[in-house]
């Protein structure tokens, strides 16, 4: 009996020793979860406390430092809204001296270039781009910076939205390699095309303009000049009154009666690299070309390059192409081969200046 109550004893001892036990290891995990606890909640309000003061100085410095950054791309970066608006004024300058009105034109807000939209068709790949008869990359780039291949910054037109009057213009103003290029649409007309054919310009004024502006070397000061005449034929420009005596000296010697009271005249330069004529596969202009074309067409039309000596050289080249055979290749490029070819070279008459005011008032 009493080696039964010994046993019992002994193991109420060992019950309460390991009860005791587990009760101060759950005490010690409670309190060394407790101190977790407290130091985590010490931890939360040091950050809290701390927070506002780092989150000022950050903003603070944030903000100075975007301050700094946008001025920095400002004045960096190839393109932005002041070089913008120097082109913008350069080219109402520079198209008055060519007796020509520019718009600009955008991304959403498109000039229809004859069948195409430009930027809008280009961009969304209805026309294949073409520079100089090979694909490229376009691209409409706000900073001149980001995109790929020819990356559009501006475009300018002098077509009137809805219009269609032939031998007009639209450039691209570009940055291509770190460079800027300015380009223009080779179709002159309302005539069928399967891409968006361009070609760099010739005009120096038009290139050495652009360029100054991206390297931010552009003054207002060397803006194009306009061509100041004297006496009754004053404020038209040498180009205007060149354009009077080849029409006098083409029409006169023709049938001397070289202006229609009924008619308006409209000139158009032609780039360097202009297709001579609106078919397929025509030749192109080696240098600069004028056109100057009657409305209504009946009244007559001529294109010459000027030679600076006083002569201009005359390409016989229709009005009107309806005949299917201009739309064949091989026969478009011998037609406008043939006009290369035969092309006149004539020396420029003398005219009264009254004379040449009855064709200058009647330029549109």
């Amino acid at each position: 009996m009493k080696k039964k109550q010994m046993m019992l004893l002994a193991f109420s001892l060992v019950l309460f020793t390991g009860c005791h036990a587990q009760s101060s290891q759950e005490d010690e995990v409670k309190n060394v979860s407790k101190v977790l606890q407290q130091s985590q909640v010490t931890r939360k309000k040091t950050r809290k406390s701390s927070t506002p003061s780092r989150e000022i100085k950050e903003s603070g410095s944030s903000s100075e430092t975007k301050e700094v950054v946008n001025s920095s791309e400002t004045s960096q970066t190839l393109w932005n809204s002041e070089k913008a608006q120097q082109l913008q004024q350069f080219m109402s300058s520079w198209g008055a001296t060519m007796g020509q009105e520019y718009h600009e034109y955008k991304e959403g807000h498109s000039i229809k270039h004859y069948l195409f939209e430009v930027p809008d068709q280009i961009l969304s790949g209805d026309y294949p781009f073409v520079v100089n008869n090979e694909r490229a990359d376009f691209s409409w780039s706000k900073d001149g910076e980001s995109g790929s291949g020819y990356k559009v910054v501006a475009v300018y037109s002098d077509l009137e939205p809805g219009s269609y009057e032939l031998e007009k213009h639209t450039y691209l103003f570009a940055i291509y390699n770190g460079e800027p290029k300015v380009l223009i649409a080779t179709l002159h007309g309302q005539h069928e095309a399967y891409y968006a054919a361009f070609v760099e310009t010739e005009n120096k004024e038009l290139k050495n303009g652009f360029a100054q502006i991206v390297n931010g070397t552009n003054s207002l000061s060397k803006q194009p000049e306009k061509a100041v005449n004297t006496g009754i034929v004053a404020g038209y420009s040498n180009q205007q009154v060149q354009a009077a005596r080849v029409w006098f000296t083409k029409f006169d010697r023709e049938n001397g009666s070289a202006i229609d009271p009924d008619a308006y005249y409209s000139i158009t330069h032609l780039e360097a690299g202009s297709a001579i004529a609106p078919i397929p596969n025509s030749v192109n202009f080696s240098k600069p070309a004028i056109s100057i074309l009657a409305t209504p067409t009946a009244a007559g039309g001529v294109t010459y390059t000027d030679n600076g000596d006083g002569t201009v050289t005359i390409y016989d080249i229709p009005l009107h192409f309806q005949d299917e055979r201009y739309m064949d290749a091989s026969y478009s490029r011998e037609f406008t081969q043939a006009i290369l070819d035969k092309a006149q070279t004539i020396s420029l008459g003398n005219f009264s200046e009254e004379q040449l005011m009855t064709f200058l008032t009647r330029l549109k």
